[in-house]
This record gives structure tokens, sequence and C-alpha cells, in this order.
């Protein structure tokens, strides 16, 4: 089995998976107790929040949550908790999790997509424009289903000329290595993405948006309720330590593009984009057909968020297929990499679609 679906979710490591049972053996303590087993796990927790804060060179709050989506909800309720304007700006290529989150508001707020430019890119100085009257900013650091990493630095300087709060959905962005520090008030990732565990997110947020959602939640700042993976928290320290220097991945991905290009297939490469996703439009086939063909010979790619089943759900790509490549959606497949795959795997990948194509 070949596997390119990273984007999805990434195979644990053998070291999460051998620390995780350790921990699970050992640590299996409710962190909200207050015998000896409970502060041993709650001194866990300290030292992991400890480590993320250095790792992105920040001051913010750590908040242990249940997944990226959960991290993206509880980061909009404390923005959106308190209203001083009118509007929320969003970009395009959100992950079906921020639509939810936003649903409650869609009578309280006016929700307006950032501007783009005629390729798909965000088009900061119309955006710019746009800041009257903002609650605040909401934007991916990578779009899942393109590999097009947003101007997150360039959107931070204006949201922070105007003092609007910020937040950026970090789940595919982690191996862009960007220190929050200043640049945003609320960044979220998820362990699964950087092969550690399922079940574990983190939100780091600013101090003065961290209040209690609901005068019933006890636990992570009053923002939830419900006993933490400890053990799964605790592995956060070996993931984050594994992300290593993605040239393996750009020089994959390279080699995807210019092969699959030479083949007839139609690479969606903006400008910016992060080295572990590939994105196409296959001319004269569905997406799905080439998919489910390279499933039947154990390669494993996918046609769009496996959140949304499979199917495109950010409005982004649909407008840039549609109005640059003269494609539907249903002619996309993304080809995702970690740092498992190999060139020999991709070349494999490459034969396999030839074959499909040609048989067409």
């Amino acid at each position: 089995m070949i596997y390119f679906d990273n984007a999805s979710t990434t195979q644990a490591s053998k070291a999460v998976l051998n620390n995780y049972l350790e921990m699970s053996e050992k640590m299996y303590f409710n962190s909200e107790s207050i015998h000896g087993g409970g502060l041993d796990t709650a001194f866990i927790l300290d030292n992991v929040r400890n480590y993320i804060r250095e790792y992105f060179n920040t001051d913010k709050h750590v908040i242990f949550t249940r997944s990226g989506s959960h991290s993206n909800d509880i980061a909009l309720q404390l923005l959106l908790k308190n209203k001083t304007a009118n509007k929320i700006l969003v970009s395009p290529y959100e992950h079906m999790s921020i639509s939810a989150s936003l649903h409650p508001y869609t009578a309280l707020y006016d929700i307006v997509h950032m501007p783009t430019k005629s390729n798909g890119e965000i088009d900061l100085e119309s955006l710019e424009e746009m800041m009257a009257d903002t609650q605040c900013i909401i934007s991916t650091h990578v779009h899942s289903e393109t590999g097009y990493r947003l101007p997150v630095e360039g959107i931070a300087e204006i949201a922070g000329s105007y003092h609007v709060p910020y937040h950026i959905d970090g789940v595919q962005g982690m191996y862009d290595h960007l220190s929050t520090g200043g640049l945003c008030t609320s960044y979220s990732f998820s362990a699964h993405k950087i092969h550690g565990v399922k079940g574990v997110g983190v939100l780091l947020m600013d101090y003065e948006h961290l209040t209690p959602l609901n005068p019933h939640f006890h636990h992570e700042y009053g923002t939830q309720n419900g006993t933490l993976d400890v053990p799964g928290i605790a592995t956060l320290i070996q993931a984050l330590e594994a992300i290593d220097d993605p040239r393996a991945m750009r020089d994959m991905r390279h080699h995807l593009n210019t092969s699959l290009s030479a083949l007839g297939l139609r690479a969606l490469d903006l400008n910016h984009h992060a080295d572990h996703i590939s994105s196409f439009i296959v001319p004269g086939m569905e997406g799905q057909y080439l998919m489910q063909s390279l499933s039947s010979r154990n390669i494993y790619i996918s046609t769009g968020s496996a959140c949304g089943h499979g199917v495109l759900v950010s409005r982004g790509l649909g407008n840039l297929i549609a109005e640059n490549y003269g494609a539907s959606a249903d002619q996309y497949i993304r080809i995702s990499l970690s740092r498992y795959n190999s060139m020999e795997e991709v070349q494999q990948l490459i034969e396999c679609v030839e074959k499909i194509v040609k048989e067409e």
C-alpha cells in the first residue's frame, strides 16, 4: 500500500506510539484530580504547554482540545463573544469547521469573503479597503485542498494596524515552521496531521480574549468540559520534535507536478504553496474515477477534504477551477505527502496514472 492522503491524516510515528503506550500504562490519572497522580499528570501538561510556547516563540495561552476543528470552534466563540463590530472577514479557502463554527453567528454578523486576484490568491490591497467595522479576520495558514500558502504575514499586518483580532487555522501549516509570536490573536493545529495521535488539538490564544465560555465549563480556562487525553497530549512533544526540513517533500512535489503535467494533468499551482500538497485537474475524466482506479492498485489519493467525504468544501477552490481552468470540481484530485513517502513511491504513482490515462 502507498499512502498519499496525508492532508487527511498521517501515520502516527513509532516514537509517538511507544510513548503513548508507556504514558497510558503509567499516567492514566485524571489531570483534574487533586491527589498525587492527578498532580503528576497536570505537571506533564504544563511541561507540554511550555514546550509548545517555546516551539512557536509565543507567550500565548495553550489550550488543549479534541481536534483542530474543536480548536477553531473555541477560538471563534472567544473572538465573537462580545460584539463590537458588524462584519467578519474570512478567506474563501476555509475548512468546513470554520463554516460550521460561524453558522450560529450568521444572524449577528455580515460574513464576508476576502477578495482574491485573478489567479485566486488573496488580494491584500483590496482586503485593507474592507477593514472598516470588522469584528475579526479568519484565514487558514495553508489551504488543505490545493496547498496554497496564504499571505498570513500580510493579513496579520493589516489586522494589527486596524486592531482587529486575527485567527489562523494552522492545521495544514505546521511544516511551514511559523512563529506565531505577535503575528495573530489565535492559532490552531492538530496532532494527527503531524504524525501524532488522533483526538488531540491545540489552540494558542492571546490572554485578553481568554474568558470562560460557559459557567459550567471547568477545564482548559473555562473553554470546555471533559477529561483530557494526557498520554496523547504528552506525545505532542515527539510529534513536534520530528517536524523536519521539507526539502524531500519539495523534491517529490516538483517531480509529481512535472511528470503529471507531462501526462496532460493540470497542476493547480499558485505562486505560494506548501511542500506537502499537490492538486490537479484531470482533463476528460472524473477525479473520483482516477482515485478509485489508483485505490484498486493500493495507491491512496483523495478528491477533496475527508471532512467533506471527498467533496470540495471551499468556495475559493470551486471558483478557481471554473474561472482559471475552465473545468469542473469533479475533475479535481489531491496528492498529499509526508516524510514517510519516497521518490520511488512517487514514481510508482506516476506510472500508474500514465496507464490509467492511456486506457481512457
